[in-house]
């Protein structure tokens, strides 16, 4: 027979169950979000060296090339971290 205090801690239960599954749903989306704005970000710093390497200004471009590199190197250790923990 199921007792008040029972249903009690069956609601809890499923209730904080739910919202962590909610909360890990809606963190994984924004995370992805986030991970296609960075690599549109590395992108269009692929653009720019190249157009730095055009133009002949190899200093600008050395200086966007280790910030393209950075940002590439951080987007593969987000998508590594997010493999792990789904």
């Amino acid at each position: 027979m199921n007792t008040a205090s029972d249903i009690f801690n069956f609601n809890l239960v499923w209730r904080a169950t739910f919202c962590g599954t909610l909360f890990f749903w809606r963190k994984s989306i924004m995370i992805s979000a986030q991970i296609e704005r960075l690599k549109k970000d590395s992108r269009q710093l692929g653009y720019a060296i190249a157009r730095y390497r055009k133009q002949g200004r190899t200093d600008r471009m050395a200086k966007v090339l280790f910030k393209k590199l950075f940002l590439d190197e951080q987007i593969a250790e987000i998508q590594r971290l997010q493999t792990v923990h789904i």
